[in-house]
């Protein structure tokens, strides 16, 4: 991936705040989705969640599951209830912003888009 900007707020209504589970178990993973809610919160930017993927000491017991943070936390709760708070799948987040143009090359300031137009990354490396 190239790196990537999102044009600036005096040209658009959205910023986002976006983040990638790590490779930690699920208490750190869970902590600092707790903080990216608060933060996003705070500056008023949509938080757009991973993408599904096998979290550290749960795999072994699932067989192979991925997890999204949809299936631990009610997303559509929070957002309801948190006025000013709204969350956003990476999926939903690709085809609004990515597909669309709105992702600039910070080298080129040209248009970036995922590799072959992929806006589904569950279980997929990132990088």
């Amino acid at each position: 991936f190239e790196e990537i900007s999102i044009p600036p707020m005096s040209n658009r209504k959205l910023k986002y705040l976006t983040f990638e589970m790590d490779g930690s178990g699920w208490n750190n993973i869970r902590m600092g989705f707790e903080n990216l809610i608060l933060l996003a919160h705070a500056m008023a930017r949509t938080l757009v969640l991973p993408p599904k993927r096998q979290i550290f000491h749960m795999a072994d017991k699932s067989a192979g599951r991925v997890f999204s943070l949809d299936d631990f936390y009610d997303i559509d709760v929070i957002n309801k209830e948190q006025m000013g708070l709204n969350i956003i799948t990476m999926e939903e987040f690709l085809k609004r912003e990515a597909l669309s143009g709105n992702l600039k090359s910070l080298e080129t300031g040209e248009s970036a888009y995922p590799p072959s137009n992929r806006t589904q990354w569950d279980n997929q490396r990132l990088n």
